[in-house]
C-alpha cells in the first residue's frame, strides 16, 4: 500500500518506508524529525509527481468552495464544455 503524506505530518509506526519526493528540503524540519529513508530530489518523474498532486488538490478545493456557494461542479463543467465547443 502507498500512503501520501506531508513531511509536515507527525511520523506514525506504521508508515512504513518512508520516502521524501521533492528537489528541496523543507524548511523546519530536521533530518532526525523527517524520520526518512530516502530523499528523491534528482527525478523528473518527482517533479512530475509534485504537480499532479497539486493539480488534484486545487481542483478539489475548487469543487469544494463550489458546493460550498450551492453551484454544482458537473453542470457548470457541461456548461464550460458546451462553451468551448461553441466557440463562446
Amino acid at each position: 500500500m502507498l500512503k501520501i503524506k506531508r513531511i509536515y505530518d507527525s511520523p506514525e509506526k506504521d508508515d512504513g518506508f518512508r520516502v521524501l519526493v521533492d528537489r528541496i528540503w523543507p524548511r523546519g524540519i530536521s533530518k532526525e524529525r523527517a524520520h526518512l529513508d530516502l530523499w528523491l530530489k534528482e527525478n523528473r518523474s518527482v517533479e512530475l509527481a509534485a504537480q499532479m498532486v497539486r493539480a488534484r488538490s486545487q481542483a478539489v478545493e475548487r469543487i469544494r468552495r463550489e458546493i460550498s456557494h450551492g453551484v454544482d461542479p458537473q453542470q457548470r463543467s457541461r456548461a464550460a464544455t458546451q462553451g468551448a465547443r461553441s466557440g463562446k
